[in-house]
């Protein structure tokens, strides 16, 4: 087939010359590019009348030019901004169609001027789009000064003051803040020893003494605690406990000598009624004749007499806590019954021993007994001590027992809050601890006013 550029025939009279001329977009952006005029309509026609033809043959790059074209100014109908349809012209290179060479080459100052004009093209085209200029881009701090900050050697040092100061944890009972010291030692010693690791890398004077410090309080707050402070604590807590028992007991002790000194005996350690069917009921205890000789008159004097110490109308009365009823080793909680609480209970009842049936302490049922009583000797004879297990309340008509099995060996027996042992009032008004390993044959004859033990 003959090609149409050497085709000799004629073109029609009536071909319409208005018709404007298409023109590839390459020329378009190069004449835009250049600053040249645009091609006139008339002279694209006369091109046509002189048979040149303004679009090549198609060439083996027509598939990448039509991608080439789809991104172009063109719009998706296949027209111009400019107005009327876009010839297609092939690249020169496969180059011209990626932009391969603008990608890896640095752009020239023609490219930069091309991409300068798109940019205003766009913006004219978007009015509402903004381009942020590199120099408005947030600042972030460098990792240098970041690591500056944050110098081992300087964390150390905090670490240890610390792990020093939280030392004072350890005194406390709980174990949860025991353990906060030696955490802090650790992490000093840690960052010590990076501190120390980097003195080749030409570490400063005052890098080395915080890092050397921060090990020394870092060791101790480690140590410190676990070996010698933790213990330290315990000893601490049961002196401060054995002297609040002690002193409470003596104020027990200081009443029931005010009250044998105004009736010529000790209290009873229950008072009982007896009803119609034969059967006694409880009225009082022993703590409760008590009330008037600690300080707590207007306690006492709320309590009817006439009247169980579990009746309705003593109720409030007997939800009242005394302070000199409780042990602080202790923890307070209320009675099954909702009462108020002791940590005291009086020695009584009767034991046998290996010389025969003793009667134990000073209380009994509607007891009445004297000084003269206590036959084994006023300084040998326990009359009250620390309970831990079944917790009396305080105006309960039967509150003493006896020593049982031994100390914290079970429920109804002696003991304290912390299993060592209990503190025991003597009927000469002085205080004893005795430690769980004392024998129980030594408690029975301590307990007994009469068993005639040598």
């Amino acid at each position: 087939m003959a090609d149409p550029a050497d085709d000799d025939r004629p073109v029609p009279d009536d071909h319409d010359s208005s018709v404007r001329p298409t023109h590839s977009l390459w020329d378009v952006m190069r004449h835009e590019g250049d600053g040249e005029p645009k091609p006139d309509p008339e002279d694209a026609a006369d091109a046509l009348d002189g048979g040149e033809s303004l679009n090549p043959l198609p060439t083996a790059f027509d598939d990448e030019i039509e991608f080439a074209e789809a991104t172009s100014d063109t719009g998706w109908d296949g027209t111009s901004d400019l107005g009327g349809d876009v010839a297609r012209e092939p690249a020169d290179s496969m180059d011209e169609v990626v932009g391969h060479d603008s990608v890896l080459e640095s752009p020239d100052e023609e490219s930069v001027d091309e991409a300068e004009t798109c940019e205003s093209e766009i913006l004219g085209e978007y009015p509402g789009l903004s381009v942020l200029p590199a120099t408005e881009l947030p600042a972030f701090p460098s990792a240098g000064s970041d690591r500056k900050r944050r110098e081992p050697a300087t964390l150390a040092l905090v670490f240890g003051i610390a792990a020093a100061a939280l030392l004072l944890l350890c005194l406390l009972p709980l174990t949860a803040l025991r353990i906060i010291p030696g955490i802090a030692g650790l992490a000093a010693l840690t960052y010590g020893c990076l501190a120390l690791a980097k003195r080749r890398s030409g570490s400063s004077g005052w890098q080395v003494l915080f890092a050397g410090t921060g090990l020394s309080l870092g060791l101790v707050g480690l140590f410190a605690g676990p070996l010698w402070l933790n213990e330290a604590g315990e000893r601490w807590r049961r002196k401060q406990t054995s002297r609040v028992v002690t002193a409470n007991l003596q104020q027990i002790w200081a009443a029931l000598d005010s009250f044998h000194s105004e009736h010529q005996r000790f209290p009873a350690g229950g008072s009982f009624a007896d009803y119609a069917d034969g059967l006694p009921i409880g009225m009082h205890g022993w703590m409760t004749d008590l009330l008037p000789h600690l300080g707590y008159e207007q306690l006492s004097a709320q309590i009817d007499r006439r009247r169980p110490w579990s009746d309705p109308a003593n109720a409030p009365a007997m939800q009242t806590r005394v302070e000199i009823f409780l042990t602080p080793g202790t923890p307070y909680e209320p009675t099954p019954t909702d009462h108020a609480p002791t940590h005291f209970a009086g020695v009584g009842g009767r034991v046998e021993t290996d010389f025969g049936t003793g009667d134990l302490g000073i209380f009994g049922r509607n007891s009445q007994l004297t000084r003269d009583d206590v036959i084994d000797g006023l300084s040998q004879t326990m009359i009250a001590g620390e309970v831990a297990q079944s917790i009396p309340a305080w105006g309960e008509p039967d509150n003493w027992r006896s020593i049982g099995a031994g100390l914290n060996k079970s429920p109804q027996g002696f003991g304290n809050g912390d299993d060592t042992g209990a503190h025991f009032l003597m009927a000469d008004g002085s205080v004893r601890f005795l430690p769980n390993r004392m024998s129980l044959q030594t408690l029975q004859q301590l307990s007994t006013r009469n068993g005639s033990e040598p």
